[in-house]
């Protein structure tokens, strides 16, 4: 009998040409030893500025969409001649910066697609209710057993006297011609973490793909 293989806890057979999005919430102390885990967690939260940015870029026509203040702005289709050689989309924040990269925040109110922000964003710094942000990391990409792999990692640490309770993650883009950022994923932890003075929490975003 063959055994059936989960990834990401998806079953094998039903990843057939799909690509899957999943992330990992991991707690450490100040020496650094593991608190707390979540292990691989399904993400099902990618939402409609993900598309609309994508559709501008493969159709060369500029779309319209939701920035992360909540304006309706023009995603436009390329940038100029000085822009050729960069990317249309960022997400390599640096550290402290925290309004793109992977986000953080309070709400625990059920993703939807028309969800253009974070629903209460936990702000850069180390006054109450707030985490020190990290730089964006990207690993190299991962090729085993027919799978490929990328992942998207940000550590936030908690320089205050006071605990932090974390309970939605989320990616934000940063388009480089429209000078906007905009929310591609948004998901609401099925366990709340508590980041207490000292810790740190780092959050990872994981794509899979089989051919």
């Amino acid at each position: 009998m063959k055994h059936k293989k989960e990834v990401f806890g998806i079953m094998e057979e039903e990843m057939e040409d799909s690509i899957v999005l999943a992330y990992r919430v991991m707690k450490r102390d100040i020496k650094r030893c593991i608190l707390y885990d979540s292990g691989i967690v399904p993400s099902r939260s990618i939402v409609r500025q993900f598309l609309d940015c994508l559709k501008a870029d493969i159709s060369q026509a500029d779309t319209s969409g939701k920035d992360t203040t909540g304006s309706d702005v023009t995603i436009p289709r390329k940038g100029n001649i000085y822009h050729t050689c960069y990317g249309s989309h960022r997400a390599d924040a640096g550290e402290h910066n925290d309004d793109y990269g992977i986000l953080i925040g309070t709400s625990d109110v059920a993703p939807t697609n028309s969800d253009y922000a974070m629903g209460s964003q936990i702000s850069d710094g180390s006054d109450v209710g707030q985490l020190n942000y990290g730089q964006m990391t990207f690993y190299d990409l991962l090729e085993e057993a027919g799978y490929i792999e990328i992942t998207m990692a940000r550590t936030f640490y908690n320089a205050g006297s006071d605990n932090v309770t974390v309970k939605e993650i989320g990616l934000v883009v940063h388009h480089n011609f429209a000078n906007k950022n905009f929310l591609w994923i948004r998901d609401v932890l099925d366990t709340p973490v508590t980041v207490e003075p000292a810790q740190t929490l780092t959050i990872q975003y994981i794509m899979k793909t089989k051919a």
